[in-house]
């Protein structure tokens, strides 16, 4: 432990760096004990930090899959045409001779290829699935001028779904509501496993901290225990104390709070930016470019704040 001689614990605190690597060896130290707890605390945080970022991409999901369909008619295509080969998986066809294409399982560079092209309609459409429900067919039997259907699927303008009734278009879209109920139970059985592991990361690391801190205290007794008496003349008996209790205090709470959300904080934002750039690289490094800003906007404040809350502190 380091030892202060008989100088006041705090006359050179401004001047000291804010990291000191040995000081934080001494107190890792203390950790070593418990690292098989650390790590599962880390996986847990892991496991959290991967529910959170699955919840919007659940969202997407969602909206894309079940919500707001967005479907392409193809125009001037030909049953020979190479394109109906590479988009096999995203197209959908009506009358045998009728082609849609899934807009929102493209990426950005496909849907303007394909716009460029000329050959995707500009108006979105619905499709949906019959499946031998004659409740279906009677309904688009009944609105024939809206809708393309054959046995096994249908389609219409989403201009021309506005005015079908609504019991009909939940009846037509049966399977996009179960799709969405589906999602929601998903939903809420992730929040839940993410709740559970919330706890026990928390409740692991906190044990942890708990155990360090007492430790840390015992060391800190024993030390001052074999001091001279002239030590304790030299330096005041409450700032003594404060380093005793506050100071451990406060390192309890870097070790159960501040490091697990820096850590977590990290985990989420690479998370984000890994998912960001897989759905849409361009649009991502867009998003990017505020990053340098951010990085020199807190650079800045932490250079002036550190000094002032370190005078502060004495």
């Amino acid at each position: 432990m380091p030892h202060h001689g008989g100088q006041f614990f705090d006359d050179d605190l401004t001047g000291r760096k804010l990291y000191d690597r040995k000081l934080i060896g001494w107190l890792m130290r203390f950790a070593r004990d418990y690292r098989g707890l650390i790590i599962l605390a880390t996986l847990l945080l892991l496991l959290t930090s991967a529910g959170q970022i699955l919840f919007p991409y659940l969202e997407k999901f969602a909206i894309d899959r079940y919500i707001v369909k967005n479907y392409r008619l193809l125009e001037n295509i030909s049953p020979q045409d190479s394109l109906l080969k590479e988009y096999e998986k995203q197209i959908t066809v009506i009358q045998d001779t009728i082609y849609f294409i899934n807009f929102n399982r493209l990426s950005h560079p496909e849907r303007v290829a394909l716009e460029r092209e000329g050959i995707v309609s500009d108006t979105g459409y619905i499709l949906g699935d019959i499946a031998g429900n004659r409740e279906k067919l009677e309904i688009l039997k009944k609105h024939r001028k809206s809708f393309i259907f054959d046995r096994k699927h249908f389609a219409a303008k989403l201009s021309a779904v506005e005015k079908i009734p609504k019991e009909e278009l939940r009846i037509l879209r049966i399977e996009d509501l179960k799709g969405i109920v589906r999602l929601t139970i998903i939903f809420f059985i992730v929040a839940f496993l993410v709740f559970i592991f919330q706890f026990a990361q928390v409740y692991s690391i906190t044990y942890v901290g708990q155990k360090v801190m007492y430790n840390i205290r015992q060391t800190l007794f024993e030390h001052m225990l074999s001091l001279s008496l002239r030590f304790f003349d030299k330096n005041p008996l409450g700032r003594l104390v404060t380093r005793c209790t506050n100071d451990v205090n406060a390192l309890n709470e870097m070790f159960t709070s501040v490091i697990t959300s820096v850590f977590k904080d990290i985990f989420i934002i690479v998370g984000l930016a890994v998912v960001m750039l897989v759905l849409n690289w361009r649009l991502a490094l867009v998003s990017f470019t505020l990053l340098p800003v951010i990085a020199v906007s807190y650079t800045h404040l932490r250079a002036h704040e550190t000094p002032e809350h370190l005078v502060c502190r004495l």
